[in-house]
């Protein structure tokens, strides 16, 4: 299980793999199986946990990634959450980006966006999060005058001032918790 996306193996080699409209809450999976005529029986399964995926969707600016995500985003996501912040800008495997993108968002169980600036590919982004129902946790710079489409979403607005920060962190852990319930 990795965010919305299962895999079910047998000896190493996928039997099954698909990805799920919403992501299951945390320590609700179960397997269920029926055959025709045969018993079906699950033997040694086990569960192996790992991280969590949060995919962080932002503009590529150096305040960004190394104010906001450096100093802010990563160490509150992985604070005690038993997650990993990942940002599209870390990926460098060869490819095509946009799938690179929607392949980050259907693995995470959480997504959280910097909408401050009215940036296509943020904003794109962000509504792929949604269509995919994948948990968005929005940021937003106080005063800033969002767009009619998105104003309507809870954000969490912040300053970007030294106090601004300490706020930012404890609001972001609230809505991680919240979301991981």
């Amino acid at each position: 299980m990795s965010g919305q996306r299962i895999i079910f193996a047998v000896d190493n080699v996928t039997v099954l793999s698909s990805t799920l409209e919403t992501a299951p809450l945390q320590g609700r999976l179960g397997m269920f199986a029926w055959g025709d005529k045969n018993k079906v029986e699950f033997r040694e399964a086990s569960v192996t946990e790992k991280p969590g995926k949060v995919f962080v969707i932002m503009p590529f600016s150096d305040y960004y990634l190394n104010e906001l995500y450096v100093d802010v985003i990563e160490p509150t996501v992985k604070r005690g959450n038993n997650l990993i912040a990942h940002h599209a800008g870390e990926t460098l495997a060869p490819g095509i980006i946009i799938k690179d993108v929607e392949n980050e968002i259907s693995q995470s169980k959480i997504v959280i966006a910097d909408i401050t600036e009215c940036n296509t590919n943020v904003y794109y982004e962000v509504g792929y999060a949604h269509g995919s129902k994948v948990p968005t946790i929005l940021l937003v710079q106080k005063d800033t005058k969002l767009p009619f489409d998105i104003s309507g979403y809870r954000c969490i607005f912040y300053e970007n001032t030294i106090s601004g920060r300490g706020k930012i962190i404890d609001r972001l852990q609230e809505a991680i918790t919240e979301i991981l319930g």
